[in-house]
């Protein structure tokens, strides 16, 4: 079944999500992620959990899909590339979307044998790379896995959100393992032509045994991306329709995140405490309160999924679309004055930038990167030249600078969560005296 699955993709889909609202986190899961989370779902994930588990039990002879290196750019993307160390453990850069591929296999109720698991990876028919994104030159040179994740088949309308992340949150009693070395990102001329199998592919080598703290460290590394009992559904928001956006992703709200960790460890009670284990979650991490103290928390949303038809290459394509939203703006002030209102946090970091340039004579490109630098935003860096190869996704602007080079502002901000970076923008721009006020509901 695991291998009709994704060889047939459009026989597999999510339940539809259906138009709603609700003013509380315990109103959002009602009203849609306890769609996704029947007693059937949850049996489901227990056989999915006890499944992962077991299959990284031991580094011999299995290839784990790791993600890291999904994102960082030209000839730095590692998707779906292939590495072998000498005791015989293997591993595959990956995607979220093979984890989007899961949850579907989850919600269609496909619960494979170990074997029939480990056989997409062996016979590289795994989907461990987006269909579009950084799909570059270099990333097809060095890939072992061709087969591409069509994000308009399985989750379709839906976002999949972790509630515990791999590069967010410690791993428990292995701060000193260093994932650059277990998982080294290596240059392309690393990967040589090689053959598994009968099968031609891409291939690293790297000489050197992982001992079994490294080992504890990449099996939760695993876990903590696979395993069902570690995220859970939400509403999506897409970047082509011109609708509300949020700063944060409904998913990430830490009072939802809360909520979902009461949650699992109430109804999945045994694996989740396994789960915490094995991925080095650590610590009391389940909040204190209690699941109706924690759904009582005010969260203001909508959704709806909406099929248009948009005429493209002269064949009609279905999209649908989420519209999320919260009512949170900002104003931008210099003193008493008022320059920018009501606006969305991307719009408000952009605005804010070009404040600093209008008012900083003769300000340089290098000047403008020290003030708002890349620890400001923790994933990407808040300016960049807009002549650099970049996500236009992800970047706003230009702006023009003084000495004639121009610049493109980040448009990624988290206001909470264990991704909050947003905090450390207001600070920036407070410290070149400029004052950004929040408005609206939590």
């Amino acid at each position: 079944m695991i291998n009709e699955f994704f060889s047939h993709p459009r026989g597999f889909r999510a339940p539809a999500l259906q138009d709603g609202a609700s003013d509380s986190v315990m109103g959002l899961f009602e009203n849609c992620i306890s769609h996704n989370l029947t007693d059937e779902i949850c049996d489901t994930i227990r056989y999915w959990h006890r499944l992962l588990v077991d299959y990284s039990s031991s580094p011999q002879d299995v290839i784990l899909p790791i993600r890291i290196y999904e994102n960082l750019g030209h000839g730095h993307t590692r998707r779906r590339a292939l590495t072998i160390r000498e005791n015989h453990f293997a591993y595959a850069f990956a995607s979220n979307s093979f984890a989007r591929a899961v949850e579907a296999m989850v919600l269609a109720g496909i619960r494979p044998s170990q074997e029939e698991f480990a056989s997409i990876f062996r016979n590289f028919t795994a989907c461990l790379g987006f269909h579009r994104g950084y799909n570059t030159d270099d990333e097809q040179h060095i890939a072992a896995y061709p087969n591409m994740y069509n994000r308009k088949f399985y989750l379709d309308g839906w976002y999949l959100a972790h509630i515990h992340g791999i590069g967010t949150e410690v791993f428990a009693g292995h701060e000193d393992v260093e994932a650059g070395e277990v998982f080294p990102v290596g240059e392309l001329v690393d990967w040589q032509n090689g053959n598994i199998n009968g099968i031609n592919i891409p291939i690293r080598r790297i000489q050197g045994e992982l001992n079994q703290h490294q080992w504890e460290f990449v099996r939760a590394h695993f876990l903590r991306f696979l395993d069902p009992i570690n995220y859970f559904l939400v509403p999506s928001q897409t970047r082509e329709m011109h609708i509300p956006k949020t700063e944060n992703r409904l998913g990430e709200e830490r009072c939802v995140v809360d909520f979902m960790k009461r949650y699992m460890s109430e109804q999945l009670q045994n694996e989740y405490a396994e789960f915490c284990d094995k991925a080095l979650i650590g610590g009391d991490n389940i909040p204190r309160a209690t699941r109706n103290e924690l759904g009582g928390v005010p969260l203001h949303c909508e959704f709806h999924s909406t099929a248009f038809r948009l005429e493209a290459g002269g064949e009609t394509q279905i999209h649908r679309y989420t519209d999320v939203y919260r009512r949170r703006t900002y104003d931008i002030l210099v003193g008493h004055q008022v320059i920018g209102e009501n606006l969305q946090m991307r719009s408000a970091a952009l605005r804010t930038i070009q404040q600093f340039v209008e008012t900083t004579p003769a300000v340089t490109f290098e000047e403008l990167r020290n003030a708002f630098s890349r620890r400001v935003n923790r994933c990407h860096e808040t300016v960049i030249l807009a002549d650099d190869d970049h996500d236009p996704r992800r970047y706003l602007g230009p702006i023009n600078l003084p000495d004639g080079r121009r610049i493109c502002v980040c448009g990624e901000w988290i206001g909470n969560g264990p991704r909050m970076n947003w905090h450390l923008f207001v600070a920036a721009a407070a410290a070149v005296g400029i004052e950004i006020i929040e408005h609206g509901v939590d």
